[in-house]
C-alpha cells in the first residue's frame, strides 16, 4: 500500500474501497460548490448566530471528506482544475472562517501534492495541479492561514490570559470551567495539528518550486516576522519538555528558504534573523539538548551560514558585534563545529572581518586552542569522525582566510602562532597531514563509489589539500621555520606528486582540468624540488 493511500485511510474514517471516478468527482464538486455558496450566504446573513450555518458546515466537511479521494487519482486533477467554481471554491476555502473547513482543504491539497513512488506517472499531473494552485495565489493563502494560529510567546500569553479569566469566575461555575479546560486542551492539540499541516504544505511546494516559494515568502514581511517570533521566545537553555513541532518548523522553514540565492541576497531578512538567532544560540550554548533541540540549534546555525554567502551581510554581522558572540559560542563547546563553520563563512574573502577577528575579538586564541587539540587526539585515532572532519575543515579554512584575506598585520599575527613555543605547532600541523593522508589511503581500499563514500572522500581530500597549502604558505613566509619544515617536506612533496599524477590521468580521461589538479600543481610550484636542500 502506498503512503498516499495510507494517509487517505487515516484521514477518512469512512473509507470506501470504491475509488474516485470522473462521474463521482463531477458530482462531488457540484455539491461542494453549492454547499460552499450556501454557507457563505448564511454566514453573511447571520454572522452572530452560528446555529444558522452549522448544518451547512457539517455538510461541507462531509463533502470534503469525499473529495479527499481525488488524492489517489492524480489523472483527475485536470478536471478539478477546469471546474471553475469547484477549484476557486477550494482556493477560497483556505481562508474560511471555520478552521475545521480550512484545515481540511489544506490537508487535501497537501496530500494531493505528495509524490507517490509507486505511481511515477502521477508526477506530471501533480505539477500541473501545483502550477494551477500557484496561479491562484496558493502560497499567499497558506501564509494567511498559518498566521491564524498563535505560536510561541503569543500562544503562551493567550493561554495565561484565559487561565486568569477562569480564576476570576464565580465558585458556582468551577465544575463547568474544568470541563471547558479539558475541552481547550483538545482544541489546542487540534490547532497544533492544523498549523503543522500548513507548514508541511509550504515545504512540499518548496520541493517542487523552491525559487517561487522563496520569492513569495521573502516579500511577505508579515509572515517572516510570524516565523521569527514563533521561535525567538523558545527557552532553549532548558532540557525540560519536548520542543514543540511547530516552533521547530518555523526555524526549519527559514533554514530551507535561505538556501536559495534570492533569499541570501536579502540583507533585510538577515537583519531580521540575526539577533534572534544569536540570542538563542548564546542562550543554549552550554546546555545539553534533546535530538529535536539539537536540530533546532543546527538550523539556526545553517540560517546564518547560508546568508553569509552575501558579502554585505558580513558587514552587518560585524557592525552588530555578532562575531564576538560566535567566538563565545565556539568557546563553549557543545556547538563548536557549527559556530566555527559560521565563522568560516564570515572570514572568507573579507579583510574587515579577518582583521576584527584577530585585533578585537581575540579569536586567534580560540582558533589555535582548537588546533592544538590534535596533539591530544593522536593517541586514539578511532575517535576520527565526520564531525571531526567538518570541524577541521572549518578550522583550516579560517586560518587560510586570515593569511589570504587579512591585512599584513593580521597575516603576521597569525603566522606568529606557528613560531611561538619552539615551533611545536609545525609538528602538530604535520600530525594533521599524516592523519588525513592515512585516511585517504584507508578510504581508497574501501572504495565502492557510493554517494556516502564519495562525500566522505571529498571532505577528507579537501582538508588534506588545505593542510598542504598551509604548509606551503608558512614555508614561503617564515624563513625561520624553513629548517623545521624541511624535515617534513620530502613526504609532503612525494605524496602531493603522487596525487598530481593521479589527477593528471583523470584529467586526460575527462579532458577537463579539475580544481584539485590546479591546486596541487600550485602548491608544488610554491615548494620546488631544489628547495628541499635550502
Amino acid at each position: 500500500m502506498s503512503r498516499k493511500r495510507k494517509n487517505f485511510e487515516q484521514n477518512n474514517k469512512t473509507f470506501d474501497e470504491d475509488r474516485m471516478t470522473l462521474p463521482l468527482l463531477r458530482k462531488t464538486l457540484e455539491t461542494f460548490s453549492k454547499l460552499y455558496l450556501e454557507n457563505q450566504i448564511q454566514r453573511q446573513d447571520h454572522p452572530d448566530n452560528p446555529r444558522k450555518f452549522e448544518k451547512s458546515e457539517i455538510d461541507l466537511l462531509m463533502c470534503l471528506q469525499n473529495l479527499r479521494g481525488i488524492t489517489l487519482e492524480p489523472s483527475l486533477y485536470t478536471y478539478l482544475i477546469n471546474h471553475k467554481t469547484g477549484f476557486s471554491g477550494i482556493l477560497e476555502g483556505i481562508a474560511h472562517e471555520s478552521l475545521l473547513i480550512s484545515s481540511s482543504i489544506v490537508s487535501i491539497i497537501s496530500e494531493a501534492l505528495e509524490e507517490d513512488p509507486e505511481n511515477l506517472s502521477s508526477e506530471e499531473h501533480t505539477k500541473k495541479l501545483l502550477d494551477a494552485l500557484l496561479k491562484g495565489s496558493l502560497i499567499e493563502r497558506i501564509c494567511t492561514y498559518i498566521q491564524k494560529f498563535p505560536i510561541g510567546e503569543d500562544n503562551e500569553k493567550a493561554t495565561k490570559e484565559k487561565e486568569q479569566e477562569k480564576e476570576n469566575e464565580k465558585e458556582k461555575e468551577k465544575e463547568k470551567e474544568k470541563e471547558k479546560s479539558l475541552s481547550k486542551i483538545q482544541v489546542d492539540e487540534e490547532n497544533s495539528e492544523m498549523l503543522y499541516t500548513g507548514f508541511n504544505l509550504i515545504e512540499t511546494i518548496y520541493e517542487f518550486r523552491p525559487e517561487i516559494v522563496s520569492k513569495s515568502l521573502i516579500s511577505n514581511e508579515k509572515f517572516l516576522k510570524y516565523l521569527i517570533s514563533g521561535f525567538s521566545q523558545y527557552q532553549i537553555n532548558t532540557t525540560e519538555g519536548d520542543l514543540d513541532a511547530n516552533i521547530g518548523y518555523c526555524v526549519e522553514l527559514l533554514a530551507i528558504i535561505v538556501q536559495t540565492p534570492i533569499a541570501r541576497e536579502s540583507s533585510k531578512l538577515f537583519q531580521m534573523v540575526l539577533k534572534p538567532c544569536l540570542n538563542l544560540l548564546t542562550l543554549g550554548k552550554k546546555t545539553k539538548h534533546s535530538p529535536d533541540q539539537k536540530e533546532f540549534m543546527n538550523n539556526l546555525f545553517d540560517i546564518l551560514s547560508s546568508m553569509l554567502l552575501n558579502e554585505h551581510n558580513k558587514d552587518l554581522l560585524l557592525s552588530s558585534g555578532s562575531l564576538d558572540s560566535l567566538i563565545s559560542i565556539m568557546k563553549a563547546g557543545h556547538y563548536r563545529s557549527k559556530a566555527l563553520s559560521v565563522i568560516e563563512m564570515t572570514l572568507s574573502n573579507s579583510q574587515k572581518t579577518c582583521d576584527h577577528f584577530v585585533k578585537v575579538s581575540l579569536g586567534l586564541g580560540q582558533l589555535f586552542h582548537q588546533f592544538m587539540k590534535k596533539k591530544k587526539m593522536q593517541e586514539d585515532e578511532n575517535k576520527f569522525s565526520q564531525h571531526q572532519c567538518r570541524l577541521d575543515r572549518s578550522l583550516f579554512s579560517c586560518i587560510l582566510s586570515l593569511l589570504f584575506f587579512g591585512s599584513k598585520i593580521t597575516q603576521a599575527r597569525t603566522l606568529a602562532k606557528f613560531v611561538e613555543r619552539k615551533h611545536q605547532k609545525i609538528d602538530v600541523l604535520f600530525l594533521y597531514f599524516e592523519t588525513y593522508r592515512l585516511q585517504i589511503v584507508s578510504l581508497e581500499k574501501q572504495e565502492d563509489n557510493s554517494t556516502e563514500w564519495n562525500e566522505k572522500m571529498e571532505l577528507i581530500e579537501s582538508i588534506f589539500y588545505k593542510i598542504a597549502l598551509l604548509f606551503a604558505q608558512i614555508w614561503i613566509k617564515i624563513k625561520s621555520l624553513k629548517k623545521r619544515i624541511n624535515k617534513y617536506l620530502p613526504i609532503i612533496r612525494s605524496t602531493l606528486e603522487d596525487y598530481y599524477q593521479e589527477l593528471e590521468q583523470e584529467n586526460q580521461q575527462t579532458k577537463n582540468q579539475s580544481v584539485e589538479f590546479n591546486l596541487v600543481g600550485n602548491i608544488l610550484n610554491i615548494i620546488p624540488q631544489n628547495s628541499l636542500n635550502n
